[in-house]
């Protein structure tokens, strides 16, 4: 078993929240739940505690593509694979992630909350998605919600007697943006671009922060 993969989830967008900066607009993140999964891996309730944390400022991603309509899309969690041989016929394999940064996760925006309709507990967290940098923001604002991929690097786990693999403590390697019907892994797991949300002071405070950062970042 790898001790990183990839698990499906969902994506949402808000007008209510802004900062200071025309660049940026936020969004809401439901990244993965507790339970089994499509890939036979169970999250113990308790290793979300843990990980919720490690989702700070960790990068929103997609592999923006063309369909066959014409349209753009974000594709899957894409990946290449390169093979090199040396001199003396040893073969190495290198991991290219084709997605790119679209967005970041706030920090100390994810938070463990309960599913009442489903049974389970499910992590959710808010980021921004740049508006300048790629097309995923105009993607975004036409079809208002996606299905994500969450890559998990596992810290601790190991297969049960019944064949699945159990995840007691993992942390949040990143966020990949799924194109239409490129299934979640996770039920449920998505992200969305039009959501409201409650006045919570520390979310503004987070907001305010962020703002400072990315400005005193351009003055460099």
């Amino acid at each position: 078993m790898e001790n990183r993969f990839s698990i499906p989830s969902t994506f949402f967008s808000s007008e209510e929240k802004s900062v200071n900066n025309a660049n940026f607009h936020p969004v809401k993140i439901r990244i993965m739940s507790s339970g089994v999964n499509w890939n036979d891996c169970d999250f113990v309730i308790n290793s979300l505690d843990i990980a919720k944390d490690t989702v700070s400022y960790a990068p929103i991603l997609a592999n923006i593509v063309k369909r066959e309509d014409g349209e753009l899309d974000a594709n899957g969690h894409d990946i290449d694979f390169e093979m090199k041989i040396d001199y003396m016929g040893n073969i190495t394999y290198k991991e290219t992630y084709i997605e790119k940064p679209v967005g970041v996760f706030l920090a100390n925006s994810c938070e463990k909350k309960y599913d009442e309709e489903n049974s389970v507990y499910y992590l959710e967290a808010y980021g921004y998605i740049w508006k300048q940098y790629s097309e995923m923001y105009e993607i975004l604002e036409r079809d208002g919600m996606k299905d994500v991929s969450v890559e998990v690097e596992v810290q601790d786990g190991s297969y049960r007697d019944d064949g699945i693999y159990e995840i007691r403590e993992f942390n949040v390697l990143g966020c990949t943006i799924l194109g239409n019907g490129v299934l979640p892994a996770i039920d449920n797991s998505r992200v969305e671009f039009n959501f409201s949300i409650t006045k919570d002071e520390e979310y503004e405070n987070n907001l305010r922060q962020l703002d400072i950062l990315l400005q005193n970042f351009c003055k460099k």
